[in-house]
């Protein structure tokens, strides 16, 4: 197996929000919380997380994270 990462070219910020989407709704399903999810997006160690808040901020997340629970709904 060999790691390889590429560049994606994203100019209407759709395919942001689509990876967003998915890291939260992948992490939600394994029992992470909110502030888990959002610590990951802050943590640099997590680069593609981490890019999309660099790009999108705080409040982008904070929102995106409630919209998928409201989706998603709550997992104890």
């Amino acid at each position: 197996m060999e790691l390889v990462g590429v560049s994606l070219i994203d100019p209407d910020g759709d395919l942001l929000a689509r990876m967003a989407r998915c890291i939260i709704e992948e992490y939600f399903m394994i029992g992470f919380g909110r502030e888990e999810v959002l610590g990951l997006f802050h943590d640099p160690f997590y680069q593609s997380p981490h890019e999309i808040y660099r790009r999108k901020g705080d409040d982008y997340l904070k929102g995106l994270i409630e919209e998928v629970l409201r989706n998603w709904g709550v997992r104890r």
